[in-house]
């Protein structure tokens, strides 16, 4: 019975069993299934099943308000036992570039501070919503997007730089810095996923309406797609063409001289970094001691940042 709850409640929220299921992790056909059998059990129907969309009825309407307040106290009450013990862990969700390539390796720094804080990272890049946060227990959530999700305490970390690059064995055969011309006319690589639901090329496009000072966008680009910025990247490493870098990801591999900065120019991203917890996190200590220490790494990485690219 739980589990038809469960499944009726999302669907009941989304209005589509698709987009429920997705949420659970299941197919719209079992979800479906399990409204099916509640429908059943109660001997009340709950949707009206229309060709494009999903409808409550005035029972379904009562059982959803119910279910969601029902829901919504029994992740009040976990997390009120979790910080009424000696809870020490945080499950920290990260869009899956950023955890791998900046905040991984400083963690060990939160480590030496803290050691009695128990860490959970999650490589992810869905979109944040409050009731999927309370249902999988995630206490903080890092996002690069262009604005925080609705519902949620959102802080901006820090802005992010986007610009051009290529690893030596194909920046070396070319003189740098190459015109924006130049750029458009060689294999272009793509994150096609910056964040959840951003349109295609969206970064390309950025950096080239700010770059050529247009803001118009421009048709006809191409190149291979990759769903992390970090694969992108990597592509670009192995001589395969030239990524839209963003430089809290490209900045060690510029340093080391691994990538080059092919254009010389940098420009704010649209998206930026956003540390997002839910409402009833703001007093839990192990909360803003990360909080805390996140912010203070942030800023002194962006110092350093805008100091080497000249910004």
């Amino acid at each position: 019975m739980l589990h038809a709850m469960r499944a009726f409640e999302a669907a009941a929220r989304h209005l589509s069993f698709t987009r429920a299921a997705d949420e659970l992790h299941v197919t719209p056909g079992a979800v479906s299934q399990q409204v099916k059998l509640l429908e059943d059990r109660l001997g009340a129907k709950l949707f009206q099943r229309m060709p494009r969309e999903l409808v409550l009825t005035a029972d379904g309407r009562k059982l959803a308000e119910a279910a969601a307040s029902a829901f919504e106290c029994l992740g009040d009450a976990i997390l009120q036992l979790q910080d009424s013990g000696a809870q020490t862990r945080l499950c920290i969700s990260c869009s899956p570039s950023f955890a791998m390539m900046w905040l991984l390796p400083r963690l060990s720094g939160f480590n030496r501070l803290h050691p009695e804080i128990e860490l959970r990272l999650k490589a992810e890049f869905h979109r944040l919503e409050p009731a999927r946060m309370r249902s999988e227990a995630t206490d903080l959530a890092i996002r690069y997007e262009p604005a925080p999700a609705a519902g949620l305490d959102a802080a901006m970390l820090m802005p992010e730089y986007l610009l051009p690059v290529a690893g030596s064995p194909f920046a070396q055969r070319r003189p740098l810095p190459l015109s924006i011309e130049a750029l458009t006319s060689l294999p272009l690589l793509h994150d096609a996923s910056p964040w959840d639901g951003a349109p295609p090329f969206s970064e390309w496009l950025d950096w080239l309406g700010k770059a050529t000072g247009s803001g118009s966008e421009r048709s006809g680009l191409s190149g291979h797609q990759f769903n992390l910025s970090q694969l992108a990247i990597r592509a670009a490493l192995e001589g395969q063409g030239v990524a839209m870098g963003r430089s809290a990801l490209v900045l060690d591999e510029l340093r080391a001289g691994r990538l080059h900065d092919v254009s010389r120019i940098a420009v704010r991203a649209d998206a930026a970094y956003f540390l997002a917890s839910l409402p009833e996190a703001r007093d839990n200590a192990a909360c803003g001691a990360f909080r805390a220490w996140l912010a203070a790494e942030c800023a002194d990485f962006d110092a350093s940042r805008r100091a080497f690219l000249g910004l």
